[in-house]
């Protein structure tokens, strides 16, 4: 989580610098369609760091039960 949000305010940052650049330069607005897109592509496509970390015992063994129901098929009628 605190990566994450690490990311994030260094999103932020650039942005600001990217705003601040051009109107400090006085460049053209239409610079900062080229300089915000890798950063508003980067704030959408941020991984999610909760699911790369490893199961929990109590989550394995959910996960394990409901492979075996899968392999079991479904219950005969009755």
């Amino acid at each position: 989580m605190f990566v994450r949000i690490l990311q994030v305010v260094a999103v932020i940052l650039y942005i600001f610098g990217a705003i601040g650049g051009v109107a400090y330069l006085g460049g053209s607005m239409l610079w900062l369609v080229p300089l915000l897109a890798p950063a508003l592509y980067f704030v959408f496509t941020l991984p999610d760091i909760a699911r790369s970390l490893p199961p929990t015992p109590q989550h394995r063994d959910q996960n394990e039960s409901r492979i075996q129901e899968l392999k079991n098929g479904p219950p005969p009628p009755q």
